[in-house]
């Protein structure tokens, strides 16, 4: 993101502008919740906190809970997520991937606009009640590209 800064008094702008940028640096927790050495040599001694991710392992997690998290699972934000397992339930036909894709593609554009798609694919198995996807994004913040792959199923 690029601002000029400018004033009013500025009579000739075309003179001296002064552009400044910022770059915004991506954290969030670890929900893993393991606990971690600080110590690599004493495994042994182990401190309680809680660790963050930051840029590019925090939007992959994020992008991950999103495609895990079905609606109304959120409180307060009933259609979060991207709500595949629900698909899982239907009978599957030829659009059944590409509805899929198509639900993935509509809850990232929404709630994850740090990334860019690059490839997503959708692999069903109806023996297990279960798809394969795999997803390869562009972090826009850091121009990283990273890949997801993870195996949808339901539960009942």
């Amino acid at each position: 993101m690029v601002v000029k800064n400018l004033a009013l008094e500025d009579r000739d702008l075309s003179s001296n502008v002064t552009v400044t940028r910022n770059i915004n640096s991506y954290s969030d927790i670890d929900l893993s919740f393991t606990p971690k050495s600080t110590n690599p040599n004493n495994t042994n001694e182990v401190r309680r906190d809680i660790f963050k991710k930051t840029d590019a392992a925090s939007v992959k997690q994020s992008v991950g809970n999103i495609l895990r998290t079905n609606n109304f699972e959120k409180p307060f934000e009933p259609f979060f997520g991207a709500n595949v397992t629900g698909l899982l339930f239907d009978l599957v036909d030829g659009t059944t991937s590409s509805d899929i894709e198509s639900q993935i593609q509509d809850a990232l554009e929404v709630y994850e606009p740090r990334i860019a798609i690059l490839n997503l694919q959708v692999s069903l198995k109806p023996d297990q009640n279960s798809c394969f996807v795999r997803l390869v994004f562009k972090v826009l913040n850091t121009n990283t590209i990273e890949t997801i792959e993870t195996t949808l199923s339901r539960l009942r």
